[in-house]
């Protein structure tokens, strides 16, 4: 819950004060712990978690292990949720047949592109919507003529504070790449040392040094990494579809932003899916599940 004054806290607190008038039998007492790992299980062994917590698809498995999380299956079907998940999501948030959380958040990874840097660039399709790049050999001549038409690079790729390895997984999956591999002891090893991660890491490099394509700064974090799309530094870019709430600040009119689909490797077409989930803390009883469903349902924020 948020402690400082403003939009999200004034949102909860409406929506507390909504939801408690509906729901006479229920009181919703506000918690202003966030979610992370290095809290999470001393809060969760001392049964200090509130009944309802936001965090992640990544830290689901965890969460679940320990079991911290309660059976969410029953109150999604009595509230009537259960058939409208969309089954790709549903398979992130079960454990053997069964749900143990709810996610108010999800995004798959795609192509943003700046729509008037691609019209100028002569990569505009006959119904006036962007061109999309079939593969990553598309993206780097798409670049390229960006580049010839405009002046600005023609993609932007993040390399900081951990961006650069999120945007490059689902590069180096679609070149054939598997970041892990688990033993038949169970112990997971790292095994992306292979020649394919070798050419998914030489088509970033060719995308600096051959076709010069990126912006000359490659020292990029997230925040960066939208502020050069924003303002118009860069034709194109890897992004989940919340890319138009990142780079509007910096004053992007909306219908200069186009979005488009994965361009596939050589050995594989993939992206990377994530997103946030709330889970119910397992010491809540049947009645809390069932209220926790009924404010999760109607919530916007966490």
């Amino acid at each position: 819950w948020p402690t400082k004054e403003g939009p999200d806290k004034d949102n909860l607190d409406a929506h507390k004060e909504r939801f408690e008038k509906e729901n006479p039998d229920f009181e919703v007492i506000p918690d202003n712990w966030s979610f992370d790992l290095k809290t999470f299980y001393a809060k969760a062994a001392g049964g200090n978690l509130p009944n309802i917590f936001g965090s992640h698809f990544t830290e689901f498995g965890q969460i679940v292990d320990a079991g911290y999380a309660a059976d969410l299956t029953d109150a999604l079907k009595d509230a009537g949720l259960y058939d409208n998940y969309n089954k790709d999501v549903l398979k992130l948030i079960s454990r053997d047949g069964k749900v143990y959380a709810f996610p108010f958040s999800t995004y798959a990874l795609g192509m943003a592109c700046n729509v008037d840097m691609m019209e100028a660039a002569g990569l505009m399709e006959a119904d006036g919507t962007p061109k999309q790049p079939k593969d990553w050999n598309e993206v780097a001549e798409f670049a390229v003529k960006i580049k010839e038409a405009t002046g600005k690079p023609g993609l932007v790729f993040p390399s900081a504070a951990n961006n650069g390895g999120w945007i490059f997984t689902p590069v180096a999956w679609s070149f054939g790449v598997d970041f892990m591999e688990q033993d038949k002891d169970g112990k997971w090893k790292a095994t992306f040392d292979t020649p394919e991660a070798v050419e998914a890491l030489q088509f970033i490099k060719d995308l600096k040094w051959k076709y010069d394509v990126l912006p000359a700064n490659t020292l990029i974090d997230g925040t960066e990494y939208y502020k050069v799309f924003g303002t118009g530094g860069a034709g194109m870019m890897i992004s989940a579809t919340a890319v138009a709430n990142n780079v509007m600040q910096y004053g992007m009119d909306i219908n200069s932003i186009g979005m488009m689909a994965m361009p596939a490797g050589p050995k594989n077409h993939v992206t990377l899916m994530g997103g946030s989930i709330w889970t119910v803390s397992s010491k809540s009883n049947e009645k809390q599940i069932k209220g926790a469903i009924e404010w999760m349902s109607e919530s916007i924020t966490p």
